[in-house]
């Protein structure tokens, strides 16, 4: 119990949030609108599909979200959301053969609402959890633990469909090895062409962003991202259309793969391809 009460409490943060909201006239289940509350601009956001991204490495990600519930007929349109990812760092040996080298796991809870037409903010509990599996580069990880609880939130700014920006905060309140107190995110895309979200056109954009987070023993580290690419479907649309995109990008900062950040300091800068889904 002492281990999941921090959880807890952040749990019962979200849920003080919600109540500012009255609950009678919420739905189960609505249409999400989680697509308001994505960024393209970070390399492990949620989402789902798979890259190269050199020296025989892929990288793959299975992401996705619920509503639970929600009154979209409030102009604030509030929603409670489940979220869930899983990213893996995969090998391809000669052969053909893809063995797993570790795989992260995010869980959490958010709650998002609109402040006005073009801005929105969520806030959530997410528990991080980092693993390396058998075909590991540095099979000393498999014994280590890795795993996070924190609280957060992320406001985006919509501009007439050529703009969207986001900053976020983290706080770390349970984690081993122990992480900084906090964390920070800043994002921006820009779509040339305007945000069409059409199912049968596309939208080019450019993406970039940073992530600030720190190991306690070594100091805040900055993530550097760019990424370049074309969607199908939603992403500035209040329509739930699921969408696919192709994506170029550039990585630079601490190593994605959780445990060989944390307990290495490890750092990667690579280029990627690929495609994603968002769900």
């Amino acid at each position: 119990m002492d281990m999941l009460s921090p959880m807890l409490r952040a749990l019962l943060l979200i849920a003080t949030f919600c109540s500012a909201h009255a609950f009678a006239e919420w739905q189960l289940l609505p249409q999400s609108r989680h697509q308001l509350f994505r960024s393209y601009a970070l390399f492990s956001d949620q989402q789902t599909g798979v890259v190269y991204y050199g020296a025989s490495r892929l990288w793959g990600v299975v992401g996705n979200n619920y509503a639970l519930a929600g009154d979209p007929d409030r102009s604030s349109r509030p929603q409670l959301v489940t979220l869930g990812t899983i990213n893996a760092a995969m090998v391809m040996e000669s052969g053909g053969r893809i063995v797993t080298d570790g795989f992260d796991v995010r869980v959490g809870l958010a709650y998002e609402f609109s402040l006005n037409d073009f801005s929105r903010l969520s806030i959530y509990a997410v528990h991080y959890s980092g693993h390396v599996a058998e075909g590991a580069v540095n099979q000393a990880l498999l014994v280590t633990n890795l795993g996070s609880d924190i609280v957060g939130g992320r406001w985006f700014y919509d501009w007439k469909k050529y703009l969207r920006a986001g900053v976020g905060l983290n706080y770390y309140f349970r984690s081993g090895p122990k992480m900084k107190t906090l964390g920070a995110q800043e994002t921006l895309e820009y779509f040339p062409l305007t945000a069409l979200d059409d199912r049968h056109q596309l939208t080019p954009y450019l993406a970039a962003g940073m992530e600030h987070v720190g190991v306690a023993e070594h100091g805040i580290r900055t993530v550097y991202h760019l990424q370049v690419g074309a969607y199908l479907g939603t992403h500035l649309s209040t329509q739930p259309i699921q969408s696919i995109r192709a994506v170029l990008g550039v990585y630079k900062g601490p190593d994605p793969r959780l445990k060989y950040f944390a307990y290495h300091n490890a750092s990667d800068t690579f280029g990627y391809t690929g495609v994603m889904v968002d769900l």
